[in-house]
């Protein structure tokens, strides 16, 4: 390049120095034309790094707005609009800022257009005084409704300390802090936003009210008074799927756990089917209670149970474009016990069946886990390599569930 620029420069040097009449006037045009070139290219590369910081500054006002359009009035979010703008961009070259606003309610739509000039530095020298720029940017703030089931472990390595906080209080802590951002979020719209709390360990628990369901095997250990609720894998394959459940087909029915059969030997809190009420989960969240062996398989079956609206949960829309669903997995160990024993192997091979079949119909799965996880699972599990958080401490967990909680209800640009 260097050889290149001093060989230019002597050409262009010998032209200037040439006395022909000819060349010295296609030299003097000749020259104009490349200074006027350099002037304009000079001036175009400026204007279009101001475009950029333009549509980036308008970008970001209109989706902060958009946040609270359901709260405030049209001239407060033109207002809002207009400052943040303008605060971005006076200053830095542009002039004559204009920025104009939109909003259609009846279709949750918010519009901002941001128009000015750019003064032209040298290209004035051909004529080229200013160069108007502009830009435009629309988000529609009624997002997706959408259902989430946080599949929550409730074992009992979850009285250790996790960086010198017990993990079921960092858990308790953090579940609760993502209900509250949801809320925030995507509150303003009744059902727009439903959460259901599934505590598992070596299996569930159900309220006392489904006891008479059709779906719960009637054997004599639910027949008994004090019944615990407690639930163990269905049948295989039924255990990681959601068939229908069929009362002229036992296999296809939720059994007793015969092992936890009396309320004092099942401490595990029940599941909290899906809500609108987002706010009544604090109490099932504090009430979560570590104990018991780790079946990740049979908090992630019942996570999908609760998403679809079909028995034995039926609180779920129907799947479509009006509602997106994900499921929110955290745990703290690797799997050791479910109905059939304690084959670690055997049992990841029924977390990796579930997780497949629940990603199958839409489903979304985040995954939480500390360093004593099994990572190479909940990778797998996970619908993407980022939608997988590794955690070290309850600072950690409460970061990951308020950047799920963020990507779960972000507004995203129209254009």
């Amino acid at each position: 390049m260097t050889t290149y620029r001093k060989l230019a420069g002597k050409l262009l040097w010998s032209f200037a120095g040439n006395r022909e009449g000819n060349v010295a006037m296609m030299f003097g045009l000749g020259a104009f034309a490349i200074l006027g070139a350099s002037a304009i290219a000079f001036d175009y590369s400026a204007a279009t790094d101001r475009q950029t910081k333009m549509h980036a500054a308008l970008d970001a006002a209109v989706l902060n707005a958009a946040k609270r359009a359901p709260e405030l009035s049209d001239d407060e979010l033109r207002a809002i609009i207009n400052r943040q703008v303008k605060s971005r961009l006076i200053g830095d070259g542009l002039r004559d800022l204009d920025v104009r606003v939109s909003i259609d309610r009846a279709n949750s739509t918010l519009t901002g257009e941001v128009t000015g000039n750019v003064p032209m530095q040298f290209a004035g020298i051909v004529g080229k005084q200013a160069l108007p720029l502009s830009s435009a940017s629309q988000v529609n703030w009624a997002t997706q409704d959408v259902e989430i089931a946080l599949v929550l472990d409730n074992t009992g390595s979850m009285n250790e300390s996790l960086g010198g906080t017990r993990k079921i209080e960092a858990l308790r802590f953090a579940a609760k802090s993502f209900v509250n951002y949801i809320k925030s979020a995507l509150g303003n719209k009744p059902d727009a936003a439903k959460i259901a709390v599934v505590p598992f360990d070596t299996g569930v628990r159900l309220q006392p009210g489904h006891r008479k369901e059709a779906w719960v095997h009637k054997d004599t250990v639910t027949q008994q008074g004090d019944w615990s609720g407690c639930l163990y894998d269905r049948d295989q394959p039924h255990d990681v799927m959601d068939t229908f459940p069929d009362s002229s087909d036992a296999a296809t029915l939720f059994k007793a756990d015969p092992n936890r059969a009396k309320s004092s030997s099942c401490l595990i809190g029940p599941i909290t089917p899906l809500t609108s009420n987002l706010g009544s989960l604090n109490a099932p969240i504090d009430a979560m209670l570590p104990a018991g062996n780790t079946n990740i398989t049979v908090g992630l079956a019942w996570g999908y149970h609760v998403l679809t609206p079909s028995e034995p949960m039926t609180g779920a829309a129907q799947f479509g474009k009006k509602v997106k669903k994900y499921v929110i997995l955290m745990t703290d160990g690797q799997n050791t016990k479910n109905r059939w024993g304690g084959n670690a192997s055997a049992i990841d091979s029924r977390s990796r069946e579930v997780c497949s079949n629940i990603k199958k119909v839409g489903i979304l799965i985040y995954t939480i886990g500390t360093a004593d996880a099994n990572a190479s699972l909940l990778k797998e599990c996970a619908s993407a390599p980022d939608m997988y958080f590794p955690i070290n401490s309850g600072a950690e967990l409460n970061r990951a569930f308020e950047g799920i909680a963020a990507k779960v209800s972000e507004l995203r640009l129209s254009r």
